[in-house]
């Protein structure tokens, strides 16, 4: 019995590893996916500091002409990376127009526009108003970056002009201390480890690919495991398998290990893309954010770095291991699915709709799942989710960050159990007579299903 199933399953290996897209889709794929997406996010934060970096062309627009729009002007100027013209208006001239008029015109990022009696409000401690126009160009990050400038360059102004009134009014008394009179150090303490709150928000930003990432896999080992089975009906090769003295359940074990090895290779490729996708998303270059920073623009990296090996404590290497094996064990088991459900289709097209039907609609409570705590949902909720199929690999990093562990490794043992269970079944499936003829097809109307048994 070793002996056939060995042929069988070497028959298998190589008839998969024969197909181009097979390499593709399940090995290269995965890797290269995470491993391209990481470096799109990487590349995308240093052109945006870049973007910066190369200048903001600015306008400023003086209706006013005071010694407050002056220091205002100033200040613009001061700025290491804007390059201001000062356009003074006209008595009578509308400044808000002129401004918009200079904005329209595309020579300019920013106009910043100071309307008439500016000093006059600034000095009676009256409200005043500056117009800030932005001039967007695209929809991208890079394009949003530079607008951000001038939310610098105006909260230094005001801080300036405060810092005048507290040096009026307490003569006595350190500015800076009066309007700062304590600073923020905002972490977030996880499993008793305080950590950057801003890293940690960038972590969890990252959370859709727990859902993306395995979604993206199993649908392929479906598809593949779907073709096998679906070729073998369409060509009538399974008549004859099935008719050489060898049992069905090989045939069954057959495809799965098969299958299985190719899902294993394609494991590895997915913990590795993702593994760089995180190092590089978790390293954003720092110092291109503090450049950023240093022009006055709102900084848009983190302050704090999260290192990899800090997630990997935070999580905790048990919990990793049983995302991973969770992963193998799901792609086993919509493995087994697939070629099971598949044997009900009569050529590849059909094998590859049936397959697709199974397994899809159980991500709908993991999609949800991205958006809830489960700590949330009470014993019988965490007792459905330790129950659903498919689900380890997110479950697992979910339940280890929030502390119960026990849902991820009751979900391991319950995928486990499927997968001993739809092989059992299938095995029994594989050894009647009935999978040689039995098709699922749809009919023209509606969504009837017509079971076509022998004869038809």
């Amino acid at each position: 019995m070793a002996r056939r199933l060995k042929v069988l399953v070497s028959k298998e290996v190589r008839e998969l590893v024969r197909d181009p897209k097979i390499i593709l889709v399940m090995i290269l794929v995965p890797s290269l996916m995470f491993i391209i997406m990481g470096e799109a996010v990487g590349f995308a934060a240093e052109k945006t500091a870049e973007e910066i970096l190369k200048g903001v062309d600015t306008a400023f627009v003086d209706g006013d002409g005071g010694w407050a729009s002056d220091l205002l002007y100033s200040i613009a100027s001061s700025a290491p990376v804007s390059r201001v013209d000062r356009i003074q208006v006209t008595h009578g001239e509308d400044v808000a127009d002129r401004a918009l008029e200079l904005a329209a015109s595309g020579r300019y990022d920013l106009v910043i526009a100071v309307p008439q009696g500016f000093t006059e409000n600034i000095t009676s401690a009256r409200p005043a108003v500056v117009l800030v126009y932005s001039v967007v160009r695209g929809l991208s990050v890079a394009a949003g970056a530079k607008p951000e400038v001038v939310t610098g360059l105006l909260e230094s102004y005001k801080e300036h002009l405060v810092k005048q009134w507290l040096r009026r009014a307490f003569p006595d008394k350190d500015p800076n201390v009066l309007l700062n009179p304590f600073t923020v150090v905002e972490e977030a303490v996880v499993k008793g480890k305080a950590l950057p709150q801003q890293a940690l928000s960038m972590l969890m930003s990252q959370s859709f690919l727990l859902f993306l990432g395995p979604l993206i896999l199993l649908s392929m080992a479906a598809s593949i495991a779907a073709a096998s089975i679906g070729v073998e009906k369409e060509e009538k090769t399974l008549e004859t398998l099935l008719s050489l003295p060898i049992r069905g359940r090989d045939v069954l074990f057959s495809k799965a290990i098969a299958t299985l090895i190719v899902a294993v290779i394609g494991t590895l490729s997915l913990s590795l893309g993702f593994t760089v996708y995180m190092r590089r998303v978790l390293s954003m270059p720092l110092e291109i954010a503090s450049q950023a920073g240093a022009t006055g623009a709102q900084p848009y990296g983190y302050s704090g770095g999260l290192g990899f090996s800090q997630v990997l404590e935070l999580l905790g290497v048990g919990t990793v291991v049983v995302a991973v094996v969770g992963v193998f064990l799901s792609i086993m088991l919509v493995l087994l699915l697939s070629i099971v459900v598949s044997s009900l289709a009569g050529n590849v097209r059909e094998a590859q709709a049936l397959a697709g039907y199974i397994w899809l609609p159980l991500f709908i409570p993991l999609f949800a799942m991205m958006f809830l705590n489960i700590t949330s949902l009470g014993p019988l909720g965490q007792a459905v989710l330790a129950m659903l199929p498919f689900a380890t690999p997110l479950l697992a990093l979910k339940a280890g960050f929030e502390g119960v562990p026990w849902i991820m490794y009751a979900n391991l043992a319950t995928n486990l159990a499927y997968s001993l269970l739809v092989l059992f079944l299938g095995a029994r499936w594989f050894e009647g007579e009935k999978i040689l003829t039995a098709r699922i097809r749809a009919r023209r109307r509606g969504l009837i299903r017509g079971l076509v048994g022998t004869g038809r």
